[in-house]
């Protein structure tokens, strides 16, 4: 996003879990111009997501767009309907084998392709 010339906040605070999602929209939300967070995690996205909606009553994806990563199954719940990144299993599953069997001790960059999976936490692009 900073390479393309997109304003960007990091927030790392907390563990990977539910919980982390709450605090960073009541942390990020109130008072800001943020327009789109992803979160490194389906869980994480999904408390900021619902803190934004019900909490904060933010229109999700209206005012704010929300994007995961993991396509965890409660996701893509009606209530929730999560655009998330998908990583194929047997893909990484293959590259970690990889990665645990190699001999070398140099670092393995293992490529391993994902799919946008598009619901409806994310506002439609504005053209022009």
């Amino acid at each position: 996003m900073q390479a393309s010339g997109c304003a960007t906040r990091v927030w790392d605070q907390g563990p990977n879990g539910y919980d982390t999602g709450v605090a960073a929209a009541r942390q990020l939300l109130p008072d800001s111009r943020l327009d789109g967070a992803f979160g490194v995690t389906d869980d994480i996205a999904l408390g900021f997501l619902n803190t934004a909606r019900h909490e904060l009553g933010i229109d999700v994806p209206g005012r704010l767009s929300v994007i995961g990563f993991d396509d965890n199954p409660a996701g893509a719940w009606i209530s929730h309907r999560l655009t998330t990144i998908r990583q194929p299993i047997d893909a990484l599953t293959d590259a970690t084998i990889r990665a645990l069997l190699n001999p070398d001790p140099t670092p393995l960059h293992i490529p391993v392709a994902v799919e946008l999976v598009e619901r409806g936490s994310v506002a439609p692009v504005r053209q022009g």
